[in-house]
């Protein structure tokens, strides 16, 4: 998702500007493609990809936003377009950006992050006093500056942030003079999405026991009732799409076809068509809703079977899929 809001960002609102994308995972790597970038660039994480030897953690961080300030050489406009900026692997590069050019103009925008943007995140205080441990890594390198902030985790309350991208009909408690919807993350595609006789369905997994939304019995009833409402519709092929943090395969049944290609969701649904896309309540759903044609029926299957934080996270969640024209079927 957050790729394909930043090319859609790049597209529709950066148009004939230099455009440099940075990618932290290598897994990524057969994902990302140079068409309508000015460069690609490859950042290992440094929690997970640290430089060898002592303080090879920080070391990789220190290297990862010189590699993003050469980028930068000569700009008198730096927008810097991040999910979060609250991960280590973003935040450092806030204050060394506007430190190495302090004459650019120098701004944050907000990704798209699907569910998390429904509600605000705050900072808990002992997250708070964190970011001031973090400082102390200036220490070993002067010019690794945590960014401090406070209010919302996302960092949507902070005064460098002048702009957030949402997802159109997403509900959200941000300050509306920031927010900028993105008509849609992808251009239309025009397509045949007829189907075979039969019809065929993806389901989406979610870990949701894993987390303690759901108990695995419960998990495993809502799993049958999915089975069975597909065949009440009469689809004979079903296509299961895990989670990338579920080796659970939750909501896997074992008459499903498993896909267990790299590619990720959203550039597989518009490579396929389907009669029906089903999960509990996936980001991936609201994905599909937007770039699957009318003809494809999205359904969140059991949220009522769910257990959550509280009646507002609740709320909120179901007020997002009745905007978005996800239906709502509930278990029974």
């Amino acid at each position: 998702m957050h790729y394909l809001a930043a090319k859609a960002i790049a597209r529709h609102f950066c148009s004939g500007e230099e455009c440099h994308l940075f990618y932290n995972r290598d897994f990524l790597e057969e994902v990302v493609k140079p068409e309508g970038w000015t460069t690609v660039t490859y950042l290992p994480w440094p929690r997970f990809y640290p430089k060898e030897g002592p303080f090879g953690r920080i070391r990789r961080t220190r290297a990862n936003c010189d590699v993003v300030a050469e980028k930068c050489a000569g700009a008198t406009v730096i927008r810097l377009h991040v999910p979060v900026i609250d991960t280590e692997a973003i935040n450092y590069h806030i204050n060394f950006l506007r430190g190495k050019y302090p004459f650019a103009v120098f701004s944050v925008r907000v990704l798209p992050d699907g569910l998390l943007n429904v509600r605000r995140w705050p900072l808990s205080r002992m997250k708070e006093v964190g970011q001031y441990l973090k400082k102390m890594r200036r220490l070993i390198y002067p010019s690794l500056n945590y960014f401090v902030f406070r209010g919302d985790r996302v960092g949507t309350d902070s005064e460098v942030v002048d702009r957030i991208y949402i997802l159109p009909k997403f509900p959200h408690e941000y300050d509306p003079a920031k927010v900028v919807q993105i008509t849609s993350l992808v251009d239309p595609i025009q397509k045949d999405r007829s189907m075979p006789p039969g019809g065929r369905a993806l389901v989406i997994g979610q870990p949701l026991s894993a987390i303690g939304r759901m108990s695995r019995n419960v998990m495993e009833d809502v799993t049958e009732g999915i089975r069975r409402m597909l065949s009440e519709e009469g689809i004979h092929e079903v296509v299961y799409r895990g989670h990338p943090r579920d080796p659970n395969n939750e909501l896997y049944h074992g008459s499903y076809h498993k896909d267990e290609t790299s590619v990720p969701l959203e550039i597989s649904l518009m490579d396929n068509s389907y009669d029906l896309v089903v999960g509990i309540c996936s980001t991936g759903l609201l994905t599909a809703r937007s770039l699957v044609g009318e003809n494809c029926r999205v359904v969140a299957y059991g949220i009522n079977a769910m257990t959550f934080k509280d009646q507002i996270q609740r709320e909120s969640i179901l007020s997002v899929f009745r905007k978005s024209g996800v239906e709502m079927v509930d278990h029974r």
